[in-house]
């Protein structure tokens, strides 16, 4: 990504961790993009608890008022429980994005999950 990026957008930088140990200061962030990360996660091994730590992370780095975005494939019922864990202090909303497939009676379906960082989310 960075060498494809290089010219047109020398500005951004492009780093790889864990994100379950993200090496960014506290309140370092006012927007967070997961696409499909916690849908990753989710199928693997121990997968709530490293969705947990993910997401208590991203909290962490986001600042007051901050918000975590995830675009996923996974439903609601499936994705909100993470979002509204005792160890998490967010204001979650939820879109559904539908596209029509032009020429099939296809339909695909992706969720925005929009997670504001409140206030005292750190204590």
């Amino acid at each position: 990504m960075s060498d494809r990026n290089k010219k047109s957008r020398p500005q951004l930088k492009w780093e790889v961790m864990d994100v379950r140990e993200l090496k960014y200061q506290n309140e370092m962030f006012d927007l967070i993009i997961d696409k499909s990360t916690i849908d990753a996660l989710l199928c693997g091994n121990f997968a709530y608890l490293n969705v947990a730590i993910m997401l208590k992370e991203c909290q962490r780095v986001l600042k007051t008022g901050g918000y975590y975005m995830a675009i996923s494939y996974g439903v609601p019922d499936n994705r909100e429980f993470h979002l509204i864990r005792e160890h998490l202090k967010l204001e979650i909303n939820t879109y559904k994005i539908e596209k029509n497939h032009e020429g099939s009676n296809a339909t695909s379906v992706h969720y925005i999950y929009v997670a504001k960082k409140l206030e005292g989310a750190d204590k």
